[in-house]
């Protein structure tokens, strides 16, 4: 036997160059495949993030709100006034909310602005004709009782808070609110 002559193979030899280009191709394949439902999951994530802020920041806002006694300061309206509109921005810099005017908050750190339109009722202002009862969010309330004149009897107030997130994660993404309306006697 010659020394350049080894035999036949035998079953350890391994893998041909060949056998690791395909392999990696196959591992390319099905990386690229999944790589878009891995970024889609991030995204959907940062979206549900976003939601649960916005939905906490309401719910906070308007106990804070129903919290304060009905004939107090910030809540009571001026002779000439239907509703007011109380603004505060949560500010990613500090971490927390800040009146909506606010001069060391910039339109870079505003990530979410919250609303709240403050209006009294009189108990006449209810639309009895209403087949759904008492609806909060559409038109069955009549005028919002100015600010001037006394309520005379049984009033209530509307409460409806916004929550608007500043932040956006695409140029084609649609701007969304939040929304909760509360109903509070008097």
């Amino acid at each position: 036997m010659r020394p350049n002559d080894r035999g036949p193979r035998s079953g350890e030899a391994g893998f041909s160059l060949i056998e690791g280009l395909i392999a990696a191709l196959l591992l390319l394949v099905i990386i690229l495949g999944v790589l878009p439902l891995v970024s889609r999951a991030m995204f959907n994530n940062l979206q549900g993030n976003d939601a649960s802020q916005e939905t906490n920041a309401s719910i906070d806002g308007l106990e804070e709100l129903l919290s304060i006694p009905l004939t107090a300061d910030p809540l009571t309206l001026v002779a000439g006034e239907t509703s007011k509109v109380l603004e505060d921005v949560f500010s990613s810099r500090t971490n927390s909310w800040a009146p909506g005017n606010a001069p060391d908050v910039t339109d870079a750190q505003k990530q979410l602005v919250r609303t709240a339109t403050v209006e009294w009722f009189g108990l006449a202002d209810l639309d009895q004709e209403s087949e759904s009862g008492l609806t909060v969010e559409n038109t069955t309330f009549g005028d919002p009782l100015d600010g001037g004149v006394g309520n005379g009897g049984v009033a209530f107030r509307r409460i409806t808070m916004t929550i608007d997130n500043e932040r956006r994660w695409s140029a084609l993404a649609p701007m969304f609110s939040y929304r909760v309306v509360a109903v509070q006697t008097y």
